[in-house]
């Protein structure tokens, strides 16, 4: 008897390698999957400008990488005891104006730099309803815990929807008109706009975002919202939070987008890559015995013999890892 509808993505027919830059942004499943990208020693940037949810704050964020356009004291705000950019997310916010400044413009050079040798983009779009600053007009990234009295909250039109996600890959394309463009709906639930609206707000960009990624030849759609309602589709696969996939879910995902976009020798690196990982992560109960000392060589000697057909400096922080952990036990 089948007990769940299991759901089969049909394999991409542009695989991922390793020898190609992966630039993701969107939702907070951008950082789930760019994590797992990063542990594979992919070459990958997420969020340059922290989570971001909408349409419009992807296109802002996405306008503002492209042109190089600097962000300027008047475009810093302070609440509380941290000063914030509109644009950004809350990880962006620091104590003091120059620190938040030299933060924002600092990864703003990066992601200018890394975004015009990409060749993949993963985007993820989160929700469709926006909040708009009273004073200035602004639909703004992240409202800081400002209170809800300075701000409109709307529901994108599926005009505004459209357009905005016509510029994103408009832009994208203008750079690398070869360029992969991975969408996804984030399956993180936004149940704080209610249960129902929701759903109205996932629906409205699901159906935008079919009706635009149709008319591009290399804009994909990865069903990872559909994994989650529809496959997984049990509470025992989310967080304690009931909002956030857990990592039993995540990891689930991860294999149906490696299935998906990952050919047999990427698997294959992405396998050695988490096998290294774990060598790593082992903590020994007994770290002076030779037994140890002979395993940390053995990882060492297994980095070295591998590190050539990954990136450049891939295993970089494994090597200075392993470098104090055998000082430490000589």
């Amino acid at each position: 008897m089948q007990f769940r509808t299991e759901l089969r993505i049909p394999e991409s027919d542009r695989k991922i390698t390793h020898s190609r830059k992966i630039l993701g942004m969107g939702s907070c499943f951008v950082d789930s999957i760019g994590e797992k990208l990063e542990e594979g020693k992919f070459q990958v940037m997420r969020n340059p400008f922290g989570t971001l949810f909408h349409p419009l704050a992807i296109e802002n964020a996405l306008a503002r990488i492209v042109a190089m356009t600097y962000y300027t004291q008047e475009e810093i705000f302070k609440y509380k005891e941290l000063y914030f950019s509109w644009d950004h997310h809350t990880s962006f916010s620091q104590p003091t104006m120059k620190a938040t400044l030299e933060k924002i413009n600092n990864e703003l050079e990066m992601a200018n730099e890394f975004m015009r040798t990409s060749d993949c983009f993963l985007i993820t779009f989160g929700t469709s309803w926006v909040y708009k600053l009273k004073d200035l007009g602004l639909f703004v990234a992240n409202c800081h815990k400002v209170p809800n009295n300075h701000f409109q909250k709307f529901l994108l039109t599926d005009t505004q929807i459209k357009s905005s996600m016509k510029n994103i890959f408009n832009m994208i394309f203008d750079i690398n008109p070869e360029a992969q463009i991975i969408t996804t709906i984030s399956p993180v639930r936004h149940i704080k706009d209610g249960i129902v609206e929701n759903n109205i707000s996932k629906s409205r960009l699901i159906s935008n975002l079919f009706e635009v990624g149709i008319q591009y030849e290399n804009v994909d759609y990865f069903p990872s919202y559909e994994l989650m309602m529809d496959d997984l589709r049990d509470y025992r696969f989310y967080k304690d939070d009931l909002i956030h996939p857990n990592s039993m879910a995540i990891d689930y995902i991860w294999e149906k987008f490696s299935q998906t976009y990952f050919n047999e020798d990427t698997l294959e690196k992405v396998k050695i890559a988490q096998k290294i990982n774990s060598a790593l992560n082992h903590k020994p109960f007994n770290p002076e015995t030779t037994s140890y000392k002979e395993f940390l060589f053995k990882t060492k000697r297994m980095i070295e013999s591998v590190e050539a057909e990954f990136p450049k400096d891939s295993f970089l922080t494994e090597k200075i890892m392993l470098r104090k952990l055998m000082n430490h036990v000589d």
